[in-house]
């Protein structure tokens, strides 16, 4: 489970912002403790759900891509080769000094084998400034120990608790590879769990809801996962699920498509057309109630393209969901709420508070611009996040509960809409329509005297 990320100089994010999972001191009256996971080592919670609020550029996509930047760093650094470029390195391109900084991660979390960590690393686009591991352990008496695995700085390594051949991996390391990356992709069984949670119990989420790519792309790839897990969780649960969310729909089922579907240009070769097959070889179908008048006669079957984008969504996210509570991953998922309805992201939100549906301490992330989640009962303070720009275009991040002054019964919602919160978008309706209005009048006299 996550603790905290920490993002330093990448793109809109200048200096250090932190994201913390971990429950405020300052909340004092929670509505529920449903919302802390279990606790590790009975000292330590963590939150099982945060959201980020803020206008349009703020940097909430940007907080959440640095999730997806540390992942593709931990996943794909051990194949590049000495030269290649650090395609995660984005730094803040609107200051001149920090363009020449590294891009910093740092993550603090608890990972399968139950030990905390704290990973840390620093890059430019050329190579790896720091890379350190630390794991921690709590003494009886609630003190934190905290034990060396490795620390790096440049090419040079030095070694604690890290079994394995050392002088080995770090003489084989490149310059622009993790040393975290390359061994455990060699094997190195100390460095497992941490791989094992940044690159399987991340899990980063951008729905892509251009045309020909959500409900398409998105659909193909679960039904491929539904068709080759059957009798699955996630499977039987969507089934189970689908009827709960007044869809209209019965249930779901994945069928083949025939080749007479599709259209091939007459200069495709049979291998190409064979891989466009391969890829579009299965699709969703939604089993709907098919009537004669007030008689049910049946079922009618549609193809999930055919559906709502809230739909296409729904299925989408109820198997990301779902894989999340059955592993208890962190899903981080942008604009959570585009195409749903209010009362289904609240009850997706529930299903995470909830340890009955949640009982691996599963976490979610999400962004929105949905201002009705700001009350109370259903996330409490420190579970809401609000980020804005300064004057020099960086992002500043900060939780409610971190805003001195805030009576418990004032309403977050108000407050945020009256912009005393911050994190609004200011919009001057009188200066826009006098901007349409001169430009309107400007466009009229060239046209008379055209």
């Amino acid at each position: 489970m996550l603790l905290n990320f920490a993002i330093t100089n990448f793109r809109s994010i200048k200096t250090r912002q932190v994201l913390s999972m971990m429950p405020s001191a300052k909340v004092k009256n929670r509505f529920s403790p449903l919302n802390i996971a279990a606790k590790y080592g009975e000292r330590v919670g963590s939150l099982r759900a945060a959201v980020l609020y803020g206008p349009n550029n703020a940097g909430k996509s940007n907080t959440l891509m640095a999730f997806k930047a540390l992942i593709w760093l931990v996943e794909n650094s051990h194949k590049l080769n000495t030269g290649e470029k650090i395609k995660a390195n984005e730094v803040f391109e609107f200051d001149l000094v920090w363009q020449e900084k590294p891009t910093t991660f740092e993550i603090d979390f608890v990972a399968k084998n139950g030990l905390r960590y704290m990973y840390e690393v620093a890059f430019t686009k050329e190579s790896i400034i720091t890379e350190n591991l630390d794991y921690y352990n709590i003494s009886e008496t609630g003190k934190m120990l905290w034990n060396k695995v490795f620390h790096r700085k440049n090419e040079k390594v030095s070694f604690g608790d890290f079994k394995g051949e050392k002088k080995r991996i770090a003489k084989e390391l490149n310059p622009n590879q993790l040393l975290l990356s390359k061994a455990a992709n060699n094997n190195y069984e100390t460095l497992a769990p941490v791989y094992q949670y940044i690159s399987k119990h991340l899990d980063t989420v951008q729905l892509d809801e251009s045309q020909g790519g959500f409900r398409e792309i998105n659909s193909i790839a679960l039904a491929k996962f539904l068709i080759e897990n059957t009798d699955s969780f996630v499977s039987n649960t969507i089934n189970t699920l689908i009827s709960q969310f007044d869809t209209g729909i019965l249930r779901f089922e994945v069928a083949e498509n025939k080749e007479t579907n599709f259209r091939f240009p007459e200069s495709i070769s049979d291998e190409e057309r064979k891989k466009v097959i391969e890829q579009f070889k299965y699709t969703i179908q939604t089993v709907h109630p098919l009537f004669e008048g007030d008689t049910q006669k049946g079922t009618k079957n549609l193809n999930l393209s055919q559906q709502s984008l809230g739909t296409n969504k729904l299925f989408i996210l109820l198997g990301l969901v779902l894989t999340a509570l059955k592993e208890g991953d962190t899903l981080i998922i942008d604009e959570l709420d585009k195409s749903l309805h209010r009362n289904i992201t609240l009850n997706l939100i529930q299903l995470f508070h909830n340890p009955i549906s949640n009982p691996n301490g599963a976490q979610l992330i999400f962004s929105t611009h949905d201002i009705s989640l700001l009350i109370d009962d259903v996330l409490n303070r420190d579970q809401m996040w609000l980020i804005e720009k300064d004057k020099y275009g960086a992002s500043d991040a900060y939780s409610v509960a971190e805003i001195e002054g805030l009576r418990a019964d004032i309403s977050l919602e108000k407050w945020y809409m009256t912009g005393r919160l911050g994190a609004i978008p200011v919009v001057s309706n009188n200066n826009i329509a006098q901007i349409i209005s001169h430009n309107l009048e400007h466009i009229a006299n060239l046209t008379n005297h055209g």
